[in-house]
């Protein structure tokens, strides 16, 4: 896709997104019996990059021309897909930050569930997209009950 930016057209103005391209692939198949590997690619090129960066206040900080984002979901699903175990990936590598999402659930009956997972942030920069979160990992246990 791509992302038009109408009130800034040269890209000189830091406070209004430059114009970027958008693209995103991805693929997923069950690689085992009840294991599935699933895969994206998402790519944000930003566009007159070199303006933005003359006129940013704070040039480091701007993200880069191509930021790349790579995710990758494992499932694994046992005991007649009553246990689901996930690992959620996100990973950047011109940010060089990640977010993982691990996460087992069990499907007790129709009407009860319970579920507990991570949220994990980190990455090398205090300001990056992930790296800014890396204070704010937790872990969470759910318990739905449906009637």
């Amino acid at each position: 896709s791509y992302y038009f930016s109408r009130d800034d057209r040269s890209g000189a103005d830091p406070a209004i997104p430059n114009d970027q391209f958008r693209f995103l692939v991805g693929y997923e198949r069950e690689v085992l019996r009840h294991f599935t590997a699933g895969f994206q690619y998402y790519l944000e090129w930003t566009q007159d990059y070199d303006e933005l960066i003359n006129h940013s206040p704070w040039p480091g900080f701007e993200p880069d021309e191509s930021r790349h984002l790579v995710t990758t979901r494992l499932t694994y699903r046992a005991m007649m897909e009553r246990l689901n175990w996930s690992l959620f990936v996100f990973w950047s590598p011109s940010d060089r930050d990640y977010y993982l999402r691990p996460k087992v659930t069990y499907r007790h009956s129709d009407r009860w569930t319970v579920e507990g997972g991570l949220n994990l942030f980190g990455g090398e920069d205090a300001y990056t997209f992930f790296g800014q979160l890396d204070d704010n990992g937790n872990a969470y246990l759910r318990v739905r009950f449906n009637y």
